[in-house]
C-alpha cells in the first residue's frame, strides 16, 4: 500500500499539469489578416497554401511593389486599412508593420483582437527575426525555421565566394538624385554582396536627396537601377546625356545593375533576391580575365591596377551563363558579345541586366 501512494500522487500532478497547459496554450489563429506588404510576402510563404490567410494588404497585387502579385489563388486584398473594415473580416490575428498607424493597432487590441507589429527592417537579421516571430504566432514555426535556414545558407555561400575580391563602389539611381545611405537595407545588401555604398561612405544617413555638386564628386564602379520604376534603355540614355552623371566612370563604361524595384526595396525575404543579383554582377566583374587566359582567375579592377598592368579583358559565354545572365546581352555589339568592362574591348558593351528581359 505504501508503494501505491507516491504513484497516485504522481498521476494527480501529471493530470493537473496537463489541465494547466491545455488552459494556457496559445491557439493557432484560423483567420489571419495582413495589413502590410512585408507581412503579405512572409505570410504567403508560411501559410499561403492554407485557408487561414483571409486577406492581404492592397499592395499585394501591385506589380511594381509586390513579389507575390503574380502568384495564383491569392487571398482577397483589403479595400481599406481602417479598423472597422478589418474587424468586419472576423480575424483572430491582425499583422501590422511599423508603418501602420498606431491608433489602429491600439484600437484592435482594445477590441480584444490578437495583433502583431513586425519590427522595422534595416538589417537582414531583422527580416529573419520577423520570419521566426511570425512563424511561431501562426503555427508555422518549422516552415519559418526552414526558410530562415535557407537564407542563412545563401549568406554563407555569398560570404565565402566574395573572399579575395576587390570591393566595387556602388551608387543607386533615382531621378530626383535620392541616394540610400547608412541605416538603409540597401547599404546592408551592398556590403553583403561585397561592395561599398558610396552614399554611406559619404556619411549620408537614410534616404536623402543630394545636390548635383556632391553627386559630381562621386565615382561609382556600378550604378544600381530599379527596373519597373524606370525602363533600362530610357534611363541609360538619360544618364549618358545628364551633365553630372555622364562623366562618371560607371556611365562611360555602361556598368549598370538592373534589379526589379520590388526586390530592391523589399523588406521581406525577397530582399535576398536583390542581394544575389548584385553579388552575381560583382562576380562577373571580378572574374574578368585577359583574352586567351583561363576564365575565373581573379584580377584587380582597372582603376586599382598600375597603368603598366592594364589590359583589355573579355568574358566567355560560360562565365555569363554561370551567373544567370543572358547570352548575348540585348543590343550587345557582335565584336564584344559579353561585358568587357571595366577592361573594355574596342566596342563599349552594356552590362547585362540580372533577371532583365
Amino acid at each position: 500500500m505504501r508503494c501505491a501512494c507516491p504513484l497516485l500522487t504522481l498521476c494527480v500532478y501529471l493530470l493537473l499539469g496537463a489541465v494547466f497547459l491545455a488552459g494556457t496554450a496559445v491557439a493557432v489563429p484560423q483567420r489571419v489578416v495582413s495589413t502590410a506588404l512585408l507581412a503579405d510576402e512572409i505570410l504567403h510563404a508560411l501559410i499561403g497554401d492554407s485557408q487561414r490567410l483571409v486577406a492581404l494588404s492592397a499592395l499585394a497585387t501591385n506589380e511594381l511593389h509586390s513579389n507575390i502579385y503574380h502568384l495564383p489563388h491569392l487571398p482577397a486584398v483589403l479595400k481599406a486599412t481602417s479598423v472597422e473594415h478589418v474587424v468586419s473580416l472576423r480575424p483572430d490575428l491582425i499583422v501590422y508593420s511599423m508603418f501602420n498607424r498606431p491608433e489602429f493597432v491600439n484600437l484592435a487590441r482594445h477590441l480584444g483582437i490578437d495583433t502583431i507589429v513586425l519590427q522595422k527592417t534595416t538589417r537582414l537579421e531583422h527580416i529573419l527575426a520577423n520570419i521566426v516571430h511570425l512563424g511561431k504566432r501562426v503555427g508555422a514555426a518549422l516552415r519559418a525555421q526552414a526558410l530562415v535556414e535557407g537564407l542563412r545558407q545563401k549568406l554563407i555561400h555569398i560570404a565565402a565566394s566574395r573572399q579575395g575580391r576587390a570591393r566595387p563602389r556602388v551608387l543607386n539611381f533615382f531621378a530626383d538624385n535620392t541616394v540610400m545611405g547608412l541605416g538603409t537595407l540597401f547599404d546592408v545588401i551592398v556590403k553583403h554582396a561585397g561592395g561599398i555604398n558610396l552614399a554611406a561612405q559619404q556619411k549620408i544617413h537614410g534616404f536623402r536627396i543630394i545636390s548635383r555638386e556632391i553627386l559630381a564628386t562621386l565615382q561609382p564602379d556600378f550604378i544600381v537601377i530599379p527596373t519597373g520604376i524606370y525602363q533600362p534603355q530610357e534611363v541609360v540614355a538619360r544618364l549618358s546625356k545628364a551633365s553630372v552623371w555622364k562623366h562618371m566612370r560607371a556611365v562611360k563604361q555602361q556598368k549598370f545593375i538592373f534589379i526589379p524595384s520590388r526586390e530592391l526595396m523589399a523588406t521581406s525575404h525577397y530582399a535576398f533576391a536583390a542581394l544575389e543579383k548584385m553579388h552575381a554582377a560583382f562576380g562577373i566583374w571580378a572574374t574578368m580575365t585577359p583574352t586567351g587566359r583561363t576564365a575565373g582567375k581573379h584580377r584587380e579592377p582597372r582603376h586599382l591596377l598600375p597603368s603598366s598592368k592594364r589590359k583589355r579583358f573579355l568574358i566567355s559565354p560560360a562565365t555569363c551563363n554561370r551567373y544567370g545572365f543572358r547570352w548575348p546581352p540585348p543590343a550587345a555589339p557582335s565584336a564584344c558579345p559579353c561585358v568587357p568592362s571595366p577592361h573594355r574591348c574596342a566596342s563599349d558593351c552594356p552590362l547585362p541586366a540580372p533577371g532583365y528581359e
